[in-house]
């Protein structure tokens, strides 16, 4: 039986300044993933611009948004069966002062017997993340 998740994406005030050093909208994008592999070799622009042809098979879904500072999403899904990981990228201005990738392990899927017709879904695995200046970091559960 599949997982749902919610991931909550939280971007920090004043992140991503540009030449002014006003804070910039942000790119975040969130990916399902079967495994995690081609995700933590490949480069931010093959995962941004050609995410299909660069995560192949490993790919189930991918959700984006144009975050700006201070704002906070919610990203939610039921994961697939064969789904493992979530992998997030974050587009900061500066990639190479950033940690501009994460991945987060799924909660394996719930093995049901068909003939228990009183059996509950699995709850929901809630993960909050922070774009932050320096990167993203996964906070600690509430």
């Amino acid at each position: 039986m599949p997982t749902p998740y919610a991931i909550t994406v939280k971007i920090d005030d004043g992140v991503n300044p540009d030449g002014r050093g006003q804070a910039a909208p942000i790119l975040v994008k969130v990916f399902e993933l079967k495994s995690s592999g081609n995700f933590e070799t490949a480069d931010y622009f093959a995962l941004q611009d050609r995410d299909r042809e660069t995560l192949m098979t490993e790919l189930v879904n991918a959700d984006q948004a144009i975050m700006r500072s201070g704002e906070e999403r919610v990203f939610k899904r039921e994961a697939g069966l064969d789904s493992r990981a979530i992998g997030i990228i974050a587009g900061y201005r500066k990639l190479e002062a950033a940690r501009w990738r994460i991945v987060l392990p799924l909660k394996e899927p719930k093995q049901t017997n068909l003939y228990k017709v009183w059996q509950f879904s699995p709850s929901e695995q809630a993960v909050h993340v922070a774009i932050r200046k320096t990167g993203i970091e996964l906070l600690p559960s509430r």
